[in-house]
């Protein structure tokens, strides 16, 4: 859904790679990892198609991830009939 994605990292301290929870991009047959850092913000173009996946925060990571995630959509797309009946979004 939508055509501009993003995901805003806030946790305090540089995550480490083996705690999980990585964004992963699969980009011309290779695989691409963006680590969660303090304040990174992510925009990620949903047009181009790129198949992307977070992987599964490990029980044993240090910190918790948190993220702001969502994305945006044109005011004239159609969205899913789920959303029609719901009171807690607009589009602008």
């Amino acid at each position: 859904m939508g055509y501009i994605g993003y995901v805003m990292h806030f946790q305090k301290e540089t995550w480490k790679y083996d705690w999980g929870g990585l964004l992963q991009m699969s980009i011309d047959e290779d695989i691409k990892t963006i680590l969660p850092r303090p304040n990174r913000l992510v925009v990620h173009n949903h047009s181009k198609g790129i198949p992307h996946w977070v992987t599964p925060v490990n029980g044993w990571s240090k910190e918790n991830r948190y993220t702001l995630t969502g994305f945006c959509i044109r005011s004239d797309d159609e969205v899913p009939e789920t959303w029609r009946s719901r009171n807690d979004y607009s589009i602008l």
